[in-house]
């Protein structure tokens, strides 16, 4: 009788579902007074994508292209974080700098010998945000501090854990502007065409 009882609170699905998430809305607009949590990828929701340091580096961008992502976190064989390696690592002068140092032999390094390792950039070089900074922050504060810094991807620290990390990618679909980082936009344009 009580399990009769306990159906009725189940109802077939009449119309279209839709996920719930923390991102902002496709086609919604964030003004610059707005919060900026929603455009944290939030890592106690969504999994982090990582690598490990001795996978070679175009290898990496065939993962950032199925994953969909161009960002990824660096871990080693003891599973602790050793920094991250970025789309635009892989496709801009980080390769070639590495060809012609003192670490690669000349006569016979070519690019599949460029690693993870070689490029990424290491925990030691991080410049992260505080989550409770993020937390009270507005869209106009991080969009300054995209422009300030260059970067392009800011992590979000919580109590020792890495807990999510912000694109400028990101920021720009949702607010509709061209943040003025470095490189040219078309470099970044380049990177996103091959990463379609």
């Amino acid at each position: 009788m009580s399990h009769t009882h306990a159906s009725h609170h189940l109802k077939p699905v009449t119309g279209p579902l839709t996920l719930a998430s923390a991102e902002p809305a496709l086609g919604q607009v964030l003004a610059p007074t707005d919060h900026a949590l929603p455009l944290m990828t939030d890592f106690t929701i969504v999994p982090a994508f990582a690598v490990g340091p001795l996978m070679q580096i175009d290898q990496v961008l065939a993962h950032m292209k199925i994953a969909g992502v161009r960002f990824m976190f660096v871990k080693n064989l003891e599973d602790a974080l050793v920094g991250y390696i970025t789309a635009y690592d892989i496709l801009g002068e980080k390769p070639m700098r590495y060809l012609q140092s003192i670490d690669c032999n000349r006569d016979t390094c070519t690019r599949t010998d460029v690693l993870v390792e070689h490029i990424m950039t290491p925990v030691g070089e991080w410049d992260v945000l505080e989550y409770g900074f993020v937390a009270k922050a507005t869209v106009a504060q991080l969009t300054q501090i995209f422009n300030d810094t260059g970067k392009r991807h800011l992590i979000v620290v919580h109590h020792h854990h890495v807990r999510g990390i912000i694109s400028a990618t990101r920021l720009e679909q949702a607010t509709r502007v061209q943040l003025g980082t470095i490189g040219s936009a078309r470099s970044f344009l380049d990177i996103g065409r091959a990463l379609i």
